[in-house]
């Protein structure tokens, strides 16, 4: 994670490094950052899998 992006009424974004030059955007909820659990989470696994399928995509 790099940071966190926040914008009045929205779901606060997470972001984390993406490809080179590039970032990537989950929403809180999307992550065991979030307050309370929510269905439907990114797990470590799955994030891994995102940034193996996308290391070459430009």
């Amino acid at each position: 994670m790099l940071f966190l992006k926040k914008a009045p009424g929205r779901e606060p974004l997470v972001v984390c490094a993406g490809p080179p030059g590039a970032q990537v955007y989950l929403g809180l909820g999307w992550t065991d950052l979030a307050p309370a659990p929510a269905a439907g989470r990114v797990s470590v696994e799955s994030l891994a899998a995102l940034a193996e399928a996308t290391r070459h995509a430009r």
